[in-house]
């Protein structure tokens, strides 16, 4: 799933969306590489301990996004009764614009924290970029029968020149695309070979597997229950249902954000419950388990199978500078700051530089002037050097100098820029390239990065904004609080060690 950046490019004027569009929009986003894993990873414990752990999850997502909106709420409300009260009427006419994760961490937390929480943001958005690129080289190595890193090698120079498009309103058609490809042909493909495998196997009797009519074989006990692979299983589960960082900027664009927590938190919990029979239906179908890291490589039949993975394939690689747009665009606007810093103060120290030496040629001309000066002089004398000319004429290099070093720092912030998205692109790719197993990966991603941002940082949000405010917590809030942080503390714990152990096994 995408992640949004800290700095909205969206014009004041750009139209809010209504309740019913917002809630669309959010569940669109939501659609993710993460719900590829899914009938993999209930293989992994079980139909019955999965579909339990799988909305216990769900419920947590939803708990710490009402926590992040409740405190966007609570510190939006603070803001305007400040504006209101203060004396200033620029001040009182000067909107509460709270965006982003990073925005609203800003407005909370000190400079330490809310730096923290920009680069967590900067981080998961390029691992969720990695992710895809694992599900490209994973497709297209069946497709094509090369390597994952032969794919990888190929598809390099076409990252490295899709993530030049410079705004994300050009990559919107693209995203849309990606997103139509993903949700329609997959889950319909997943759902359809599901069918196909459970009706045979109800008319021959057949378990499947080999060359028969069921290609992959069917789970022998759909109910049986394997703790040993929790940990991992709710790392994959975080990384398919966190939407943390959608809420705030849907919530945003919405024309009555006072319906944000109802919109968002009922669209998670339809998308869990979406995803969950995508799950299920694929797992008990064949789809999950042995040999299928990702549903679509056990998608059939083989025609099917093809069409499915090269569209996908496709639609992923168009999306892959919309989901890495936010790193770069926040890596870009911290680079550039950090320029203009420096050249800030190299043009103070010019500029003084330049004030003395035009103030001691003034008084050198001064001194000349009154000693060759006629008494009664005429001052249209076009002959006659006056003070204001000489102020003029050195003043010009001084003018013109930070329009010059403007258009210098602007060729340098493209050419910064371009070599940034290079990185990020080559790094993105390389990674992608070399992770042997798409549900390992998101099971580590989703078990320490995303818990961290989504069950941790949350609860540290919410307390801030209610404190600052003034308002009281109960004890039953301070309950949910705790079970939350605990949680999140466990999975990071348990299931960050669980899932970064077999990842490394599988890569070695």
């Amino acid at each position: 799933m995408p992640m949004t950046s800290n700095h909205s490019t969206a014009p004041p004027t750009v139209e809010k969306a209504h309740s019913f569009a917002a809630f669309i929009t959010f569940f669109k986003s939501l659609l993710g590489a993460g719900v590829l894993a899914l009938p993999n990873i209930f293989g992994d414990v079980g139909l019955i301990v999965g579909c339990i752990s799988y909305l216990v999850v769900t419920a947590g997502c939803t708990f710490s996004c009402y926590l992040l909106l409740a405190a966007r709420d609570v510190a939006v409300a603070a803001e305007q009764k400040i504006h209101a009260t203060s004396s200033s009427p620029s001040s009182r006419r000067r909107p509460c614009r709270i965006v982003t994760y990073g925005d609203l961490a800003g407005a909370l937390f000190n400079d330490v924290m809310a730096g923290v929480t920009k680069w967590t943001i900067i981080v998961l958005n390029f691992l969720f970029t990695a992710g895809l690129v694992i599900v490209i080289c994973e497709n297209m190595s069946i497709v094509t029968n090369v390597s994952h890193r032969v794919v990888g090698m190929a598809l390099l120079p076409v990252v490295m020149t899709l993530v030049q498009l410079p705004w994300l309103q050009d990559m919107f058609f693209i995203s849309f695309l990606g997103i139509v490809v993903y949700g329609v042909g997959v889950m319909g493909s997943t759902f359809y070979s599901a069918h196909l495998s459970l009706a045979a196997a109800a008319a021959t009797g057949s378990g499947g597997g080999g060359d028969g009519p069921i290609p992959h074989e069917l789970p022998n006990d759909v109910l049986a229950a394997h703790w040993d692979r929790l940990p991992t299983f709710i790392g994959s589960a975080v990384y398919a249902l966190e939407g943390i960082n959608l809420a705030l900027p849907t919530v945003h664009s919405m024309e009555d954000p006072h319906h944000g927590i109802a919109v968002v938190c009922s669209s998670l919990g339809l998308y869990g419950v979406v995803t969950l029979v995508f799950g299920a239906v694929g797992y008990i179908g064949g789809l999950g388990g042995h040999d299928c890291d990702i549903v679509t490589v056990c998608i059939h039949p083989p025609v099917l199978k093809v069409v499915v993975q090269v569209a996908l394939s496709v639609a992923m690689v168009l999306t892959l500078p919309v989901m890495l747009y936010p790193s770069t665009e926040m890596l870009e606007v911290m680079l550039t700051d950090l320029k203009r810093a420096g050249e800030s103060v190299d043009d103070d120290n010019n500029n003084e530089d330049a004030d003395d030496i035009s103030l001691s040629k003034m008084a050198n001309d001064d001194e000349k002037k009154r000693s060759t000066r006629p008494a009664a002089p005429n001052v249209n004398s076009p002959l006659l050097p006056r003070h204001d000319t000489t102020w003029r004429t050195k003043q010009r290099p001084v003018v013109a100098k930070p329009r010059n070093g403007q258009q210098q720092q602007l060729q340098q912030q493209h050419e910064k820029s371009t070599s940034l998205r290079l990185v990020l692109a080559f790094l993105t790719v390389m990674m992608g390239a070399f992770t042997p197993s798409f549900t390992l990966f998101s099971a580590l991603v989703g078990a320490v990065g995303l818990t961290f941002a989504g069950f941790i940082l949350p609860p540290c949000v919410y307390v801030a904004a209610m404190r600052q405010s003034g308002n009281d917590i109960g004890r039953g809030m301070w309950f949910c609080l705790g079970c939350l942080v605990m949680f999140g503390l466990w999975n990071m714990s348990v299931g960050g060690y669980g899932s970064a152990v077999r990842l490394w096994d599988a890569m070695i």
